[in-house]
Formats: structure tokens, sequence, C-alpha cells
């Protein structure tokens, strides 16, 4: 690969986006939306899934799929699914009791230590029922360090925490 004045103006906003988002996570731009979940029989609100997006200060609300990967990458993944866990069962305090919050975990998440103690204490802080939290994940979750994995999903079953498996069939076991 030969350097490029393209490769160093990538470089630089990979940088400049992860500066970036060390800043929106100490400075709480980031924000929680819910997606409602509606029974189809019934209509009810079952549940809400849990939605990131970052209030940036210049370009406005910013979706994911512009900053996920990058955090995930720097690994600020673990530090931004802590609040959003933490800050999707605060918000929960105010929806009816039955409502499920499902939050996803990143590949990088399952694997962090402060991953349980986070949902205890949230959970704990917010006085919420463990089996309103579902937490998502993706089959590249499963894949990952089998034993460690389980062991973890355990850990967090054991405290009544629902797992769930998020876009099932859009990666290895999918139909193409």
């Amino acid at each position: 690969c030969m350097f490029t004045p393209d490769l160093d103006e990538r470089a630089r906003a990979r940088l400049q986006i992860e500066a970036d988002l060390n800043s929106a996570l100490e400075n709480n731009e980031m924000r929680v939306f819910f997606q409602p979940l509606v029974d189809a029989k019934t209509h009810d609100m079952v549940g809400c899934e849990t939605l990131i997006r970052w209030q940036h200060p210049t370009r406005g609300l910013v979706f994911p799929g512009e900053f996920i990967e990058h955090a995930e990458d720097s690994g600020l993944i673990t530090r931004m699914g802590d609040w959003i866990i933490r800050a999707a069962l605060s918000e929960a305090r105010k929806l009816p009791a039955h409502v499920r919050i499902s939050c996803n975990i990143s590949p990088l998440q399952i694997h962090s230590a402060s991953l349980v103690s986070t949902v205890v204490n949230a959970l704990a802080t917010n006085r919420i029922e463990p089996s309103r939290l579902e937490l998502e994940i993706t089959e590249t979750v499963l894949m990952s360090d089998t034993d460690f994995t389980l062991k973890r999903l355990h850990q967090l079953k054991d405290l009544g925490v629902r797992i769930a498996l998020d876009d099932f069939g859009t990666g290895f076991s999918s139909l193409s």
C-alpha cells in the first residue's frame, strides 16, 4: 500500500471521530430512543427496543450507522453499551411494569468485565424486575469464545434477564 493524501485524510477522519465519540460520552451527547414492540393480536405495546443516537453539537442527530463501527473498532463500544443499559433502564421506570426493554450488546461488550455489574446496578438503581430486560445478541456473539460467552450468558440469565438472538439468519446461519 502506498501513501496517498486520501489515506491520510481517512486516518485523520478516523482519529477525529474517535476523539469526538470520547467527548460525546463525557459530555452526555448520546440519546436513547425507544422503538415500540407491539403484540400483533392485541395491538398492545409489550416492549421497546432501545436505539441510540448521537446528538452532535454541530452535526445534529447522528444515526448509529455513522459511529457504531468506530466505537467497536476503538473499544469505546463497551463504555457506550454500559451507558445504554443504564440510560434505557432509567427511562424504563416511566413505562408500565409489563413493558420489556431490549438492548443490543456487542461481541466486545459480552467480554467486558463490567457488563454483569452494570446490569445488576442498573436494575437495582431503577427498581426494574430483571425479566423486563432483554439483551439482544447476534450470532457473532455466540460464535466467539463459545465457552466464555455461554458462561456469561448463563450469569445474565441466572439474574432473570432475558436473552434474545437478534438478526438470526443474517450471519452464520444465513440462507445464502
